[in-house]
């Protein structure tokens, strides 16, 4: 049953990201085609920042709680006008528009509270309390 938790969880976690950092809840239903082109729209940028986090994770030897999901497309957001110039930028420009941007990344991703204990684990040394 724990598992099927977990899992339940980590949707509900999915959906609060999307909805929150992709506006997805915010979709004008009037128009069929607009409509699911948006939520098309909304699941490719969440896949390409899935695809992003990880990249960082392997380069960064960091672990997986070290860049949050929901904070990682909060991130995405403001920088995705650059991330359009990066793959539009002639390829001289590219490698120093990437470093630079990979850098803004692996720094602002990072969870600020890394070292606070999770209630999960809180609850299972029994410290409830910050």
């Amino acid at each position: 049953m724990p598992a099927v938790y977990s899992m339940r969880w980590e949707i509900e976690l999915l959906f609060r990201e999307l909805e929150s950092q992709l506006s997805i809840d915010q979709i004008p239903s009037g128009n069929k085609a607009a409509a699911d082109a948006l939520i098309y729209a909304a699941l490719l940028a969440l896949a390409i920042g899935r695809k992003l986090h990880r990249a960082l994770q392997c380069r960064g030897k960091g672990l997986v709680d070290r860049f949050p999901f929901e904070r990682w497309s909060a991130i995405l957001r403001q920088v995705a006008n650059d991330l359009l110039h990066l793959l539009l930028a002639p390829a001289s420009q590219s490698h120093t528009l990437s470093r630079r941007l990979a850098l803004l990344l692996r720094y602002e991703g990072k969870d600020p509270n890394r070292h606070r204990l999770l209630l999960k684990a809180r609850a299972q040394l029994g410290v409830l309390t910050h």
